[in-house]
């Protein structure tokens, strides 16, 4: 009686996953939507997934949302398919901000629209290199973003300064989220949409163990990761994710998900002892 007099009607109940195949109600619905909570952690997240959408294709999986006091905010899932499509790759190279840096790796640096995975143990300069990268792009037209879950604003302009940059007065761009309660889909979007607003061409990710450990499961996060580098590669945006390995000497294994291989560079930072004294290198 509905359908035949165009009604759209939404119904409403707690139905679990168990009784689909059982209910009438689910074979007529045209549509069926599944609102859960996930357990992560210590936390809990609000999941949404699309189990029917009759006669149409549909994102499947789940996809996180928040309860605001605008109503929901969904956040579909990062999962691209792998591009099949030509793309253009550009020819020059993007300065590393460090000279020496440059020529070791030969034609001034990294080529444009790379992915580089900088690892090495705590206090080694990683942070250090990513802001480099993104100056030295500002001051070569580059607009740049630092999305960080390891310093505030606050405490990423002192360190700036003390180097003698400035955020206020580039073209360089923080997103800072802590590591509590974060959604890294929603995370994403709020990336994505700061780099079409400023135009970034630079990107720099602290740290990618935060985003793992937002994910929970390391599956959803390598299909994230993936999903990103494809992104940002194909639009000719250098990205630079920095890792932090536990050993200080010695290392054995760069990262935990065999992530280096989404990366076109990989540059190890790490501490050498000789004699009693040891060095950064």
């Amino acid at each position: 009686m509905l359908s035949a007099s165009a009604t759209t009607a939404v119904w409403n109940a707690p139905y679990t996953r168990e009784q689909a195949p059982e209910a009438a109600e689910f074979a007529v619905a045209d549509s069926i939507i599944a609102l859960d909570l996930r357990q992560v952690g210590a936390r809990e997240m609000r999941v949404l997934q699309v189990l029917k959408l009759r006669g149409s294709s549909y994102l499947s999986g789940e996809h996180a949302y928040r309860i605001t006091d605008a109503g929901l905010d969904v956040f579909p899932r990062l999962a691209d398919r792998k591009e099949q499509t030509g793309y253009s790759l550009a020819a020059e190279r993007s300065s590393t901000g460090i000279e020496a840096l440059d020529k070791v790796l030969g034609a001034g640096g990294y080529w444009s629209g790379s992915a580089t995975m900088v690892a090495g143990p705590s206090g080694i300069g990683k942070t250090l290199m990513g802001l480099h990268f993104l100056f030295r792009g500002a001051e070569s037209g580059e607009p740049g973003i630092l999305a960080t879950f390891q310093e505030n604003t606050t405490q990423l302009t002192r360190i700036a300064e003390s180097f003698g940059w400035s955020f206020e007065k580039s073209d360089v761009h923080i997103l800072s989220r802590s590591v509590v309660d974060i959604l890294i889909d929603e995370w994403v979007y709020q990336l994505l949409d700061l780099i079409e607003k400023t135009g970034a061409r630079r990107i720099v990710i602290d740290s990618l163990p935060d985003v793992m450990s937002a994910a929970a499961d390391p599956n959803r996060f390598r299909e994230w990761m993936f999903s990103l580098t494809q992104r940002l590669e194909r639009v000719g945006i250098s990205m630079m994710m920095i890792v932090e390995v536990p050993e200080l000497f010695q290392l054995r294994k760069i990262s935990e998900q065999g992530l280096s291989h989404l990366a076109d560079n990989v540059v190890l930072l790490q501490y050498v002892q000789e004699g009693p004294s040891w060095f950064a290198r």
